[in-house]
Formats: C-alpha cells, sequence, structure tokens
C-alpha cells in the first residue's frame, strides 16, 4: 500500500489515502454504501424517507459498519443530535475495533465540550498509532484525530500542545486547507486568551500624588550653603563640565548633602516655575548617589512619591536609569525602609519596578545577603497576597516586574509565595507567563548578563560609562529571540503569517466598521493623516504666556 514516505522518516506513521479497511462485502453491500455515501455528499437528495430506508437495509446488513456510521450521519444531518448519539454509541459497542466511529464520536465529543469522555476516547497517550490499531492510517482520520487534540488542548489554554499536534498535520500537507483551517484555530484561541488576559486579568493602581507642609509649593529660591550649586539649575546633564563637577565634589560633605536636599525639595516645591530644560533633581541625585548619602534616602521617596507630570518632565521614560544607582547606594543598607516604600498605597508602579530592581541587584551584587533579599520579597509578597482585593495596592504590572526581578536572581526559595501570587490572579499574564513558565526559567543557572553594573564615581553617574562593563547577552540567547521574531523554521513562520492575517482582517473590519459610523466628529478622530504634520508656528514652552490671549501661563490653559 503506498504511503507518505518522507512524513513516516520524521513521525513513524504510514499515512494513505488508499482505503485502509478492506473487509469483504457482498456486491449489494457495496451497492448500498456507494449510494448512501452519494447521499451525504449530496444533501438535496435526502427526503423523509431516506432514513427509515437506510435502517431497514441495516437489518438485513448488520455488520455493515459503514452502513451504520451513514445513519448517525444521516440524523446528525436532520438535526436529531439524541439520535447520533445513540447510534454511535451503539455501533461503537458492537463493534469497538471501528476506528471511523471513534473518529466520528470524538468530533461530536469535542463540538459538545465533553472534555472528561474525549479524553478518555483519545487515550492518554495522545498517539494515533495507539488510537488506531492498524498498520496504515488513513489521512482522513489523521486530520480527525488530530483536530479533536488540538480542540481538547485550547479548551484548556494549552497553546504549545496544541501547535505540537498541529505541526503533525503541517508536516504531512502545509498547503491543505484543513492544516490552514486548524492553524487559525489556534491562533484566533491564542489571540483571543491574550486579549482577554489583558483586558480582564490585569489590575491597575489608581496612582495620587504624596503632599506633605514640607512640599508646599512656592516662588521663592532657596538660600544655599555653597553658591556654586546656583550653576546646576543652568547645565543639563549632559553638558555638565568636569571643572564643576570637581568644584562640587571638593565642597565640605555635610553641608553639600544639605545643599542638594534642598534641591530635591525644590525641584517639587518650584515645579511650575522652573525653566523647561532643567536637570536639577537629576544633579541632586547624581551627587547624592555618589556621596552615598544615607540619610538622604527619605528625600528621594519624596521626589518617586510626586505625580506624573513632574516624573516625566524629569525622567520620562528612564525613571530606573536616573533613579536605581542611586536608591542602590542609599537603600542598601535600609531596606525595611524601601519595604515601607513598596507597601505604601498608591504608588507609581514604575517607582515599584526601581525598588525591586535595586532590592534583587543587592543579590546580585553582595551574594552574601541573599538571604536578607529574599526576606524582604517574601515580605512584599505576602504583603500583596494579604490585599489581593485592594486596588490601591495591586497593580498586576508591577507584580509581574517583581516577579521577573525574582527569576533575575533566581530566587527558588521563594516559589510557594510566587505560586499564590498566580493563583489570586494578581500578576499580568503578557509579562511572565504562567507559573509552570517562572518554575522552568527560575531554575535554569544563573546568568551573568543580569547583573547590571554600578557608578564607581560621580563621573560615571554622568557619563554612563559604567553600562559599558555590563555583560553581553550571550549571542545564542540573541538569536533564540530573532528567531521568535523572525523564524526560520517553515511551521513557526507559517503560524506567524496566519496570527499576521488574523490581526490585519481584524484590524480592517475595525477601521471600516469606524469609518462607516455616522458620528462624523468621532470617525475624524480616527483618520491617519497622509504626511506629516508641520507645526504652524513655534512650540510653546509650558511656563510661557499661552498664544491665545488669557494672559496665563500655556500649560495652565490651553496646554492642560
Amino acid at each position: 500500500m503506498r504511503y507518505d514516505i518522507k512524513f513516516y522518516a520524521k513521525h513513524n506513521i504510514k499515512v494513505t489515502s488508499d482505503a485502509v479497511m478492506k473487509t469483504p462485502v457482498a456486491p449489494e453491500e457495496r451497492a448500498l454504501e456507494k449510494k448512501y455515501l452519494h447521499v451525504l455528499e449530496h444533501r438535496h437528495l435526502i427526503t423523509k424517507e431516506t432514513i427509515p430506508q437506510l435502517e431497514k437495509e441495516i437489518k438485513h446488513f448488520p455488520n455493515n459498519t459503514k452502513l451504520q456510521n451513514y445513519l448517525a450521519n444521516l440524523y446528525r444531518i436532520s438535526g436529531n443530535d439524541v439520535m447520533y448519539e445513540r447510534v454511535l454509541m451503539a455501533t461503537l459497542r458492537d463493534f469497538p475495533d471501528y476506528i471511523f466511529g471513534k473518529a466520528t464520536l470524538a468530533t461530536y465529543l469535542e463540538e459538545n465540550e465533553n472534555w472528561e469522555k474525549l479524553d478518555e476516547l483519545l487515550g492518554k497517550e495522545r498517539d494515533i498509532r495507539i488510537f488506531e490499531p492498524y498498520e496504515y492510517i488513513h489521512e482522513s482520520l489523521l486530520f480527525t484525530y488530530y483536530n479533536c487534540c488540538i480542540g481538547y488542548e485550547l479548551n484548556f489554554d494549552n497553546f504549545d500542545n496544541a501547535k505540537k499536534y498541529h505541526r503533525i498535520l503541517f508536516d504531512y500537507e502545509p498547503k491543505s486547507e484543513d492544516t490552514l483551517a486548524v492553524a487559525k484555530k489556534i491562533e484566533t484561541a491564542r489571540l483571543l486568551h491574550q486579549f482577554s488576559s489583558f483586558n480582564h486579568k490585569n489590575r491597575t493602581v489608581e496612582f495620587k500624588p504624596y503632599f506633605a507642609k514640607h512640599l508646599v509649593p512656592t516662588d521663592e529660591a532657596p538660600a544655599f550653603y555653597h553658591p556654586d550649586i546656583n550653576q546646576l539649575y543652568d547645565i543639563s546633564c549632559a553638558e555638565m563640565p568636569i571643572t564643576l563637577i570637581d568644584e562640587i565634589m571638593a565642597l565640605p560633605h555635610q553641608t553639600l548633602i544639605e545643599d542638594l536636599e534642598v534641591m530635591l525639595i525644590e525641584s517639587i516645591k518650584r515645579f511650575d516655575g522652573l525653566e523647561d530644560e532643567s536637570d536639577i533633581p537629576i544633579h541632586a541625585l547624581y551627587f547624592l548617589g555618589a556621596l552615598k548619602s544615607y540619610e538622604s534616602l527619605h528625600f528621594v521617596f519624596d521626589v518617586m512619591r510626586q505625580g506624573e507630570e513632574y516624573s516625566d518632565f524629569y525622567f520620562g521614560d528612564y525613571k530606573n536609569r536616573f533613579l536605581s544607582p542611586t536608591l542602590y547606594y542609599l537603600g542598601e543598607n535600609q531596606l525595611d525602609k524601601l519595604l515601607a516604600f513598596a507597601t505604601e498605597p498608591n504608588r507609581n508602579i514604575y517607582f515599584t519596578f526601581c525598588v525591586s530592581e535595586v532590592v534583587s541587584q543587592i543579590a546580585l551584587h553582595q551574594p552574601e545577603r541573599r538571604a536578607e533579599v529574599l526576606a524582604f520579597f517574601k515580605d512584599l509578597l505576602t504583603f500583596f497576597a494579604k490585599n489581593v482585593d485592594d486596588d490601591n495596592y495591586i497593580d498586576s504590572t508591577s507584580i509581574g516586574f517583581i516577579v521577573g526581578h525574582l527569576v533575575d536572581i533566581r530566587a527558588i526559595e521563594l516559589l510557594d509565595e510566587i505560586k499564590l501570587v498566580f493563583e489570586l490572579k494578581m500578576i499580568d499574564d503578557n509579562i511572565n507567563g504562567n507559573f509552570d513558565e517562572v518554575c522552568k526559567q527560575i531554575t535554569k543557572p544563573y546568568e551573568d548578563f543580569r547583573l547590571n553594573p554600578l557608578p564607581l564615581n560621580i563621573y560615571e553617574f554622568y557619563d554612563c560609562t559604567y553600562e559599558k562593563r555590563k555583560t553581553a547577552i550571550p549571542a545564542n540567547r540573541i538569536e533564540k529571540l530573532d528567531t521568535i521574531l523572525n523564524p526560520t523554521d517553515p511551521y513557526e513562520k507559517f503560524m506567524q503569517k496566519t496570527a499576521e492575517k488574523i490581526l490585519n482582517t481584524t484590524m480592517s473590519k475595525v477601521t471600516h466598521d469606524i469609518d462607516d459610523y455616522d458620528d462624523e466628529p468621532f470617525s475624524r478622530q480616527y483618520q491617519v493623516p497622509t504626511a506629516p504634520i508641520k507645526r504652524a508656528a513655534p512650540k510653546v514652552g509650558r511656563n510661557e504666556k499661552c498664544p491665545c490671549g488669557s494672559d496665563k501661563k500655556y500649560k495652565h490653559c490651553c496646554g492642560k
């Protein structure tokens, strides 16, 4: 018998398009088989007499499993699912080795989401060679069996297993419409799961800025012990001359630290009146970090408690780069204070990220303190678990970052606490996958590139040369990431293109629906310009007068 030799060499399964079951039948039976097969293929030929007539024929040939299978299918077409299942079950009871009957039942169980019975029928090994005892397997059975396996796995969001079974179908016939249909089924389910996770599982803390008496806004400039500090108000970090760095570092440290603390507070109190390009808090953070002024930590916390306008203006998307080195040097011996900040309600998640990152780095820079670091994270995760229902504390993204830092330091000692985080559904699935994946990653050997170098002096704070000491990510990991993003494996390329087509089709439909929306102002806001928009007038600074003529500052008028 002919079979696909290339597929057999890879999977050790002899798949054929030839008839597999060649049970001797009488010419009259063969004629009946052809008749009812033709009726099933041309449903307009089905009449109210078709089923009763076939039932009479079966009484004459009770051992003909094909006729019984045709009868079941006729009941299904007529909408009588009760009789459809009854005939299927009776056929399998009388002919347990009738493989196509088993396949038809498997499809029926999948469609009706009877997962327990389907699991039993498919077999725990999920191997078609065990499901079907014959040496040769018909191609239709191959697709039916593994399609049911895939349906079972998708019900439980086991996408890797689903793709494992689908790869078998792809290897047999990559260009088949059935192969493509199952690929769409998998990718649609996976994308819906991702979107559902993003929309329904994630929780977000409502960030609330911190206000205190010592942070009351003012327009008055502070009086410093050292007038040289005033120069920092007019110089950006990128333009900071070494001579000025030397002059400031040569000042008496105690009074210098007090001046730098005042700078931090003034960046908050005088935020509305400071110039647009000021790097005031960054200068202060760099010098305080280089001086290792432990007692200044609470001033740094004041900065981290400010509103988004403040943090976005001064730090933008580089919060951890500007803050983490100083936070490390000032907080490395004050883990209790770092924990207190991380457990404050309504904090900016990216500053919580900075705290978590800094503490995890302590375990890498100072391995002898690993127990202290683990205790910190155990207390932090326990706190979140106790406050699981309080949206003032629980942020899925933030907790996802924390678990990521625990994976970085291979904190296998905290797997129970991490598992609880997943069980309580507090974590962003899009950041750290699932608990099984975390277990897999956290038990791997430690990787040197996880350690973030620290600036060794004030000059490195400014020129960032310390970042060059970071161990490069291994080439094989980069290649692996590139393989994920740009797969060379034919199957992965096929699945990636399938997912892209689904997304493009979905987005095209959304765009079409928006274009058809009869509310013109609503539709207009979704139109994409065909050319770059050129500014008609110079950019207005946030502290300049608003061009509308209101005599107010731009940020308090049209710039809101």
